[in-house]
């Protein structure tokens, strides 16, 4: 069974109403060796906010990056404030950070 872990842990801080803005990238990888679904939410409280698109064939031991774009799956701009990242493979491990939305000069 494949464990998830978050590699970046730094705190990740995105304004997506800011022009060219990069949004926040997860980097993560899976252990041991092999193939899986990898779903990533991110959540605020117990609201989904925003699942990113589900990764079917993932291979461990190998880096891979999500990102989020600060928007929530209506496609709005989510509010300031913290949001729990769930990283999470099939059959029930998952990891977990959080990003933080701010606004800029507004």
């Amino acid at each position: 069974m494949g464990v998830p872990t978050i590699k970046d842990t730094s705190t990740k801080v995105l304004d997506p109403k800011l022009t060219g803005s990069p949004g926040a990238d997860i980097v993560c990888r899976i252990e041991p060796a092999g193939m899986y679904q990898v779903t990533t939410e991110i959540k605020d409280g117990a609201t989904v906010n925003r699942t990113l698109p589900v990764n079917d064939n993932q291979q461990g031991q190998a880096d891979f990056t999500q990102n989020w774009n600060g928007k929530k799956d209506d496609n709005t701009f989510a509010p300031p404030k913290k949001y729990d990242v769930i990283v999470q493979v099939t059959g029930g491990k998952k990891a977990t950070g959080e990003v933080f939305v701010v606004r800029v000069g507004v």
